[in-house]
């Protein structure tokens, strides 16, 4: 990322944790023509402005980004428009004004993950109503029903009419960039199933939005805590970290989103998640026995006899061994 204009930094150099490079090449797509980015954040590392500069004719695009006393993104301004954005006091996303057209969202906060049950214009005529399963479903206007086909990562795929006619279809890369399309139904919840702006291109994950023409969010994990150590500025989480890419501020699901997905804006969730491992089989790699190992776990007494006295815990670390394990 080259060093731009660093508003807010006050020629101090670069944010946390940033060097100095270049990214060439228009994000949406490849032409005949390269830019140079540049990047400026606020002291909370929130990306305040994105400047694109042509260098074959010097044009310049220059969006610019506002947050909330909470970080929480409020307002874009771009060449192509502005959306704003408001949020209740839990921080769910309830109004988005993109281009003067204001669409407010009524949320089902119950699920566990908070997902928009109907959208309303600004004087509250309902515009369309959604229907949750385990992924989204459909999505009925006064005029039209559409379904949604996912697929193992929750990005949709398809969308199909009652008679079952494919009436649109998707195509991304890895980090959600939109490659082809066919069809012209308008629809907003396009990779991993959540919602994108179209004047932006950002994807609405709860916490924080992420940017697929970057692979990576605009703001920075709420859940790290920054700490100048040293000289040098370091990020903490107050949680065990087992993987080191969960310390970078602004990585998108481990930099694997093939198999990774972040809905909540704070931490990967793997698609499918991965059985629970079994902490004997790890055990018996070492050299010893599984089965001895459930039993000095799960046994109720110990040693015991085997076979004996099994809870439903030690039964099933039994099961969970590698086949001869003793």
């Amino acid at each position: 990322f080259s060093k731009g204009e660093k508003e807010g930094w006050e020629g101090k150099g670069y944010p946390p944790g940033w060097e100095k490079g270049k990214k060439k090449g228009w994000p949406e797509g490849v032409i005949p023509e390269t830019y140079l980015i540049s990047y400026s954040y606020d002291w909370n590392g929130n990306l305040i402005k994105e400047i694109k500069e042509s260098e074959v004719t010097n044009l310049k695009f220059t969006t610019t980004f506002n947050y909330n006393f909470e970080n929480k993104l409020t307002k874009v301004a771009t060449t192509e428009g502005t959306v704003n954005y408001q949020y209740d006091g839990d921080g769910n996303r309830v109004e988005k004004t993109e281009n003067s057209i204001t669409t407010k969202f009524i949320n089902d906060v119950a699920l566990p993950l908070v997902q928009v049950l109907q959208e309303t214009d600004a004087l509250g005529n309902l515009l369309a109503s959604y229907t949750i399963g385990n992924d989204l479903v459909s999505r009925t206007t006064a005029t039209e029903t559409i379904y949604y086909h996912p697929d193992a990562i929750g990005s949709i795929r398809q969308l199909t009419d009652p008679a079952q006619t494919v009436i649109a279809t998707y195509l991304y890369d890895a980090f959600g960039n939109l490659l082809a399309q066919t069809g012209t139904v308008v629809n907003l919840y396009l990779f991993t199933g959540e919602q994108q702006d179209l004047t932006t291109g950002l994807v609405y994950l709860r916490a924080r939005y992420y940017d697929p023409s970057i692979g990576r969010f605009i703001s920075r994990d709420p859940i790290l805590q920054p700490m100048w150590v040293g000289g040098i500025w370091i990020w903490l989480s107050p949680k065990l970290v087992s993987r080191p890419q969960t310390l970078y501020p602004y990585v998108y699901c481990l930099n694997n989103p093939v198999n990774v997905t972040d809905p909540l804006g704070l931490q990967q969730e793997e698609c499918p998640p991965p059985p629970p491992e079994n902490p004997c089989e790890r055990y018996a790699r070492t050299g010893r026995g599984c089965m001895d190992c459930c039993d000095f776990l799960f046994a109720p007494t110990f040693p015991i006899e085997r076979g004996t006295g099994l809870t439903p815990a030690l039964r099933n670390c039994y099961l969970a061994c590698p086949p001869g394990s003793e």
